[in-house]
């Protein structure tokens, strides 16, 4: 991004505290759609049924398959300080939920586009695979 530019982003507060699951944030996306995502991982945890953090899934974005990466600690005060004040200090896990472009490839894949890769910025150590 060029300075000043700014990449919507969301994420939750409390799922640690109340369901000892790591919190989500997710970037690039309206606050409408970023919400949909987030609300749907977050009735799966309520149900007692939550999304494997260790496998790609379709359960957040239809057709589409979303991954996580754990957000290193580094992080957190540029991006989720209210969390921050929530746990009153970092002590909380934090996952990035990252969504594909329309060909099926994440950021860190070499084949996207720098447009897509500044759209959603990956603040976590991303995988070596798609």
């Amino acid at each position: 991004q060029r300075e000043g530019e700014w990449v919507p982003y969301s994420f939750t507060i409390g799922l640690f505290h109340n369901y000892r699951h790591p919190e989500f944030i997710i970037f690039g996306l309206s606050g409408n759609i970023a919400h949909r995502i987030l609300t749907i991982a977050v009735d799966a945890i309520q149900a007692g049924k939550p999304i494997d953090l260790d496998a790609s899934t379709d359960a957040l974005l239809n057709a589409y398959l979303c991954c996580f990466v754990n957000v290193p600690k580094t992080q957190y005060a540029e991006h989720v300080g209210f969390c921050e004040w929530y746990y009153d200090g970092d002590d909380f896990p934090l996952v990035q939920i990252v969504w594909p472009s329309p060909n099926g490839q994440f950021p860190w894949h070499p084949a996207v586009s720098p447009a897509f890769r500044k759209a959603q910025p990956v603040i976590a150590d991303a995988p070596h695979t798609n």
